[in-house]
């Protein structure tokens, strides 16, 4: 095995990684909508729209992507939501 196949897998495997942990995530945060649809509907709207920033099939670029995120997550701390 050379270093560049080895190199290869380790892509492989981080790619699955974050896609995994990202699908994690957005259904944890769709779970947590649906919970806060009985209590504020203001909360539910932030965690779907924060659910639709982080799936990975959003045809944004990483760079925004990641920005977006962590700009939502700010956001929720700031207005208590989080």
């Amino acid at each position: 095995m050379s270093a560049k196949d080895s190199t290869n897998y380790l892509d492989i495997f981080l790619t699955k990684l974050e896609n995994f942990v990202c699908w994690l995530l957005f259904g944890v945060l769709l779970v947590v909508a649906a919970h806060a649809l009985l209590l504020l509907q203001i909360a539910t709207l932030y965690y779907v729209a924060t659910a639709m920033l982080v799936c990975p099939r959003t045809p944004l670029s990483t760079n925004v992507r990641v920005a977006s995120v962590v700009l939502a997550f700010i956001v929720g701390i700031a207005f208590r939501l989080i």
